[in-house]
């Protein structure tokens, strides 16, 4: 609620993320984590977000906060902050397994798929070796010249695993705990 408040009263005011940054002093990335829900500004912060938006806080963290007494204002805000912070951690927290289990689930397929292709190229390859007549085989007339032994793997599929060979190591670093 926060993050779309933000956006949707910046955005009304003709601000840009950079300019509503600079009239509150933090950089633009700052803005920009508040408006996806990444992070959410302090309590004294959004006070003067406020401000500048003019719009009540109560609006902006879309909450009906009685704020009678003005002593209490930002004790108030800061509650509804932290339960928001929470909020927040809690879903990078979920997103954060949700990319690792994947990252594992990616790293084992591929590695099964490696697996698989080096038992089928040495299951081929024996077969040619013990001269087996169901192999392929070029030649003449008393013995082959030749063997024709085809891939079991293309090229694409190579490509692929690579690709979701990096992504998953990628996956597990972004992932990590810090």
């Amino acid at each position: 609620m926060l993050s779309s408040n933000l956006r949707k009263y910046r955005k009304e005011k003709g601000l840009t993320q950079e300019q509503l940054a600079t009239k509150i002093n933090v950089v633009r990335q700052t803005v920009s984590k508040w408006e996806s829900g990444l992070s959410a500004p302090d309590a004294e912060t959004l006070i003067k977000i406020s401000d500048v938006l003019e719009t009540p806080v109560q609006v902006l963290i879309g909450e009906s906060i009685d704020t009678s007494d003005s002593q209490n204002d930002v004790e108030v805000i800061a509650e509804k902050l932290t339960e928001i912070n929470e909020q927040l951690a809690k879903s990078s927290d979920k997103r954060r397994k949700v990319i690792r289990t994947v990252s594992y689930i990616s790293l084992a397929l591929v590695l099964l798929a490696l697996i698989w292709s080096v038992v089928s190229a040495l299951h081929l390859y024996s077969l040619v070796m013990a001269n087996d007549p169901s192999t392929h085989a070029i030649g003449g007339a008393n013995e082959p010249t030749g063997i024709f032994v085809t891939s079991q793997v293309s090229p694409v599929t190579i490509i692929v695993m690579i690709i979701v060979l990096v992504g998953s190591i990628i996956g597990l670093s972004i992932s990590r705990k810090n």
